[in-house]
């Protein structure tokens, strides 16, 4: 009995341990057509902002400019975060 109230405490643990962790993911920047990686969001973050249908802002560092992520991206952000698997990798 107590290795099973262990081991869903640890679960539980690295569960919120994985919704706190920063997700990097590409956005397409609509000035340059770049493919820009942001860090500024945790898994429990853009669960709470695809949930509530609330726009993913992204930024080009390059073009200092700040825009909602396109559909298509925040599709597969959705997916790829609900899924748990890392988005896609921004191609060299």
């Amino acid at each position: 009995m107590a290795a099973t109230a262990m081991s869903s405490f640890a679960s539980r643990t690295r569960s919120a341990r994985r919704l706190r962790k920063p997700i990097n993911f590409a956005a397409t920047c609509p000035s340059c057509g770049n493919p820009c990686v942001q860090y500024a969001y945790t898994r429990r973050a853009l669960l709470r902002l695809i949930g509530k249908a609330q726009a993913i802002d992204a930024y080009c560092g390059t073009c200092d400019v700040v825009w909602a992520v396109s559909q298509k991206e925040r599709g597969e952000l959705a997916a790829a975060v609900r899924n748990e698997q890392p988005p896609a990798r921004v191609p060299h």
